[in-house]
């Protein structure tokens, strides 16, 4: 069974509740959704409009994980983030794309509105799969 780990910035959470939980309902298609135990999960989808030390940690620890497991075992990210304004597009793209290039299975994409990151997530899902994942 896929069990996804979602995380957003507290910041992120507070002011975007309802995209937040949109976002973890549609995740609900792909497997068990938990927003408390990062290391239970195979899948990590992280929201990373608002910088964040604990969502960054997250990633990172997935990133390291990953590195002593076969292929086969690593677990996937998905970062998304929110712009409605192209300078903050060029700004999440410099700080995320340097940390994330090169990192096989990490996948960073932008949207602008719940239907667009609802693409993102079944893209992601159904056109990417490792070997050996369980076919949803």
């Amino acid at each position: 069974m896929t069990v996804i780990y979602f995380e957003a910035s507290e910041r992120y959470r507070r002011e975007n509740p309802e995209t937040c939980a949109q976002i973890i309902e549609h995740l609900g298609k792909y497997g068990n959704v938990d927003t408390k135990h990062l290391r239970k999960s195979n899948v990590l989808v992280a929201e990373v409009t608002d910088s964040s030390t604990s969502v960054g940690l997250g990633i990172g620890e997935v990133i390291e994980g990953n590195n002593w497991v076969s292929p086969h075992d690593q677990s996937r990210i998905l970062c998304l983030y929110r712009s409605l304004d192209e300078e903050l597009s060029q700004r999440v793209s410099r700080l995320a794309n340097p940390v994330l290039a090169g990192n096989n299975g990490v996948y960073l994409r932008k949207y602008s509105n719940i239907e667009e990151a609802r693409r993102h997530i079944d893209d992601f899902f159904k056109k990417r799969k490792p070997r050996g994942w369980p076919l949803l």
